[in-house]
C-alpha cells in the first residue's frame, strides 16, 4: 500500500469510529445512555425510587377530619412489618390486599402510611402502582404513623391486643 491509500483508510476508520462513539453517546439512541438510564444495571443500586406522578400529602388533622366524617375513604397501613398493624393502626387502617389488582376499580380516596416521613421503597412501590392503575385520589399521610401519634391522635389497637 502506498502513503496515499494508508491516509484515506486512517481517515475512514477515523470517521467509522466518530460515527460509532455518536451512536453510543446520543441520548436518545444510545446503548451507553440506555444503559445508564436504566435503574436495575446495578444490583447495589440505594439510589431512593421516588413517587412520579400526581398524589399529595395529606396532614393528621385532616386525615382525622375524614375518618370522623366518615368520608368514603381507604386508609393503607404500609409500614414493613404486619405486625406493626396488629399492634395497633391509624382508626379504620387496612392492611394491604394481597391482590393490589383489588384497589385499581376505587375510585374514591385512598390514603396510605408508613412509620414517617420518609416512606420505603416498598411503600413507594405500592404507591406508584396505585397512581399508574386506579382513579382514585391518592394521598400520603404526611409524617407517617410517627406524626399521627405526635400530633395526638390515638391509634386503634389491633388483633394481638
Amino acid at each position: 500500500m502506498n502513503k496515499r491509500n494508508l491516509k484515506i483508510l486512517a481517515i475512514i476508520i477515523a470517521i467509522i469510529l466518530i460515527v460509532v462513539l455518536v451512536i453510543l453517546l446520543t441520548p436518545t439512541a444510545g446503548i451507553l445512555s440506555t444503559f445508564l438510564n436504566n435503574e436495575n444495571h446495578n444490583e447495589n443500586n440505594t439510589q431512593q425510587p421516588t413517587i412520579t406522578n400526581s398524589y399529595s400529602n395529606i396532614t393528621s388533622e385532616a386525615l382525622y377530619q375524614k375518618i370522623n366524617n366518615s368520608e368514603d375513604t381507604t386508609i393503607l397501613d404500609l409500614r414493613p412489618c404486619p405486625c406493626s398493624y396488629k399492634s395497633s393502626h391509624i382508626p379504620t387502617a387496612e392492611l394491604p390486599p394481597d391482590n393490589i389488582e383489588e384497589l385499581y376499580n376505587n375510585t374514591n380516596t385512598i390514603i396510605i402510611y408508613d412509620w414517617d416521613a420518609t416512606p420505603t421503597a416498598d411503600a413507594i412501590d405500592y404507591c406508584q402502582r396505585l397512581i399508574n392503575n386506579t382513579y382514585a385520589t391518592i394521598y400520603y399521610l404526611d409524617g407517617g404513623v410517627n406524626e399521627w401519634i405526635n400530633q395526638g391522635y390515638s391509634l386503634e389497637p389491633g388483633e394481638g391486643n
